[in-house]
């Protein structure tokens, strides 16, 4: 888990429950299995190094997303549940890698 401050308040977050993180200028917009999202003011490479890499990964320079949590991908874009989201050039391979593909 992960303490993370957030509208006046800290946060226990599960790893698990953490689908992907999105940068939104200064906040990240974390997305949460089954809760409203979170909105946290710290850079994105921060939370980056506190996540574990074996299950999150940086696909695009404003998205981290959960490998537990990935539904498909088509076209260069994952699906997690509703949401697709982008994967930029720059980190196919590192996907493709970390999907043992």
């Amino acid at each position: 888990f992960i303490f993370l401050k957030s509208d006046y308040k800290i946060h226990k977050v599960d790893f698990t429950d953490i689908l992907f993180a999105e940068n939104q200028k200064d906040y990240i917009k974390i997305h949460r299995k089954g809760k409203k999202p979170l909105m946290v003011l710290m850079p994105l490479k921060e939370l980056e190094a506190q996540l574990p890499p074996a299950n999150f990964i940086k696909v695009h320079r404003s998205f981290i997303v959960n490998l537990v949590h990935i539904e498909s991908i088509e076209k260069w874009r994952i699906a997690i549940g509703q949401e697709k989201i982008p994967v930029s050039d720059a980190y196919k391979e590192i996907l493709l890698k970390a999907l043992n593909l």
